[in-house]
């Protein structure tokens, strides 16, 4: 039997610095202001655990065109006072990222 690794903050970091980084899909994240980047970080990490996910497939999603338009669409949120905290952006998370 084997146990799944629960990914964290520092999954998406290093997924962000993979040396097989294309600089495009949800690498644009890395754009957005630090508060609103850090809560979609988040919401990706929460997405990509209820999803099963391991670290290959965070780098591989980080590279396409779903963690692209996932980062699009949440750029619709920032013309709010207040940044959305990362539970407000799961749901949008989770529909960019699917289960297995």
């Amino acid at each position: 039997m084997t146990t799944r690794t629960q990914l964290d903050q520092a999954a998406i970091e290093m997924a962000l610095a993979d040396e097989n980084a294309y600089g495009f899909g949800y690498y644009t994240s890395t754009h957005l202001p630090r508060r609103f980047g850090l809560a979609l970080d988040e919401a990706v990490v929460i997405a990509a655990n209820l999803a099963g996910w391991n670290y290959e497939q965070l780098v591989e999603w980080a590279n396409s065109k779903a963690g692209r338009h996932l980062v699009d669409e949440a750029s619709s949120f920032l013309g709010r006072r207040e940044p959305p905290t990362a539970m407000e952006l799961v749901p949008l998370a989770t529909r960019y990222i699917p289960g297995r």
